[in-house]
């Protein structure tokens, strides 16, 4: 399948204006990144839509089915030379200027762009309403009160005790791991840290059979065209290929999609950190959080009771209160209103919350 390619101004109006698909804003976004002329036209048009003009600019987008059965929208850009004028400040960039951007752009090769391919079962689903979405600073805030009675100076606490690393602290060579199966009791410590401020079991300090996140990486990879002679246009290419990298590596990047509201990207990476460790806590919270941004409660309450029984037990109080959110929206009364009771009878962050929640039912 093939769609009609449109131009530069198009596109950036289409991005702003929210007519393009998720995936293709991801893909434009990417490719803003490594792309300073890209980059600079957005700017511009958020500035002023009427400040960008473009000169002899070539946008393919392209859809290409995998033996996945996923389906990606790519939008390639094989243009050579993208002119764009921005009005900011009254600067404007000279002829010669613009002559030696031109330049180094066609001494350098074109860097190789990572997808994230988004399944279609995740990009199908339709966002919650905003005022109903769990953003980052929700659980920043439920973490900063609940880490402060979970530290190892409160030796009389119920829960698992958290041993928290500060987020930009490394980890000392000479750490001892603590096993996996041994994290099975309240008396337990659980290493933690924080990704974006958020509160993650920092699988890091705790011993597991493997450390690796195995996935397929997808990458836009080419060189410029040559405007002068079509024959000479060498089209960027979509390659496939099995990596593996850091479990951490992999966790922070969903961390950050998280941290952006990017909830589709970030669950397609929960999912795959789910499909190689079951029963990871980060990954049971954080796509539980992102099922239930998207509208999708059954996946979500799934989630959260798969967490409850979870040997780590530092993300209990937040998922029971999601759970019985969960309820709710599934029309799910009476159940809500005993996990309800159960919130009110630990007295901890959401307790307040959840009183007011079961006056209102």
């Amino acid at each position: 399948m093939s769609l009609k390619p449109p131009d530069i101004n198009e596109l950036i109006s289409s991005y702003f204006s929210g007519t393009l698909s998720e995936r293709e804003k991801n893909i434009l976004e990417k490719m803003a990144l490594d792309d300073p002329f890209i980059q600079d036209a957005m700017d511009g048009y958020s500035l002023n839509p009427n400040a960008i003009q473009t000169t002899q600019n070539t946008i393919k987008i392209r859809t290409k089915k995998f033996h996945s059965g996923l389906l990606i929208s790519g939008l390639v850009i094989t243009s050579a030379l993208v002119t764009i004028l921005v009005v900011n400040h009254g600067n404007k960039p000279s002829q010669a200027d613009q002559a030696n951007q031109h330049t180094d752009s066609m001494n350098k090769p074109e860097p190789l762009t990572e997808i994230d391919l988004i399944p279609n079962y995740i990009d199908s689903l339709i966002p919650a309403i905003e005022h109903e979405i769990v953003a980052s600073q929700e659980i920043i805030n439920s973490s900063t009160n609940r880490i402060e009675s979970l530290t190892p100076e409160n030796e009389e606490t119920d829960h698992q005790i958290i041993d928290i690393l500060e987020e930009n602290e490394s980890i000392p060579d000479d750490i001892t791991l603590i096993p996996e199966k041994e994290i099975n009791s309240k008396a337990e410590f659980v290493p933690a840290t924080y990704l974006y401020d958020m509160v993650v079991v920092d699988y890091r300090r705790i011993e597991r059979e493997k450390t690796e996140i195995i996935y397929t990486k997808y990458e836009f990879s080419g060189t410029s065209a040559e405007f002068e002679s079509e024959e000479k246009e060498k089209s960027t290419e979509l390659l496939e290929k099995e990596v593996s990298v850091s479990y951490w590596e992999y966790l922070s990047k969903a961390m950050e999609f998280f941290s952006r509201g990017d909830f589709k990207r970030a669950l397609s990476r929960y999912e795959i950190i789910l499909s190689q460790f079951e029963t990871d806590a980060n990954g049971l919270f954080y796509g539980g959080l992102c099922y239930f941004n998207l509208s999708e409660y059954d996946k979500a309450l799934q989630f959260f009771e798969n967490l409850l029984k979870n040997p780590v037990h530092i993300f209990d109080e937040d998922a029971q209160w999601y759970k019985g959110k969960s309820l709710l929206k599934l029309k799910r009364i009476e159940e809500a209103k005993t996990v309800l009771d159960l919130i009110i009878s630990m007295d901890g962050f959401y307790a307040e919350q959840a009183i007011r929640l079961k006056k209102s039912l």
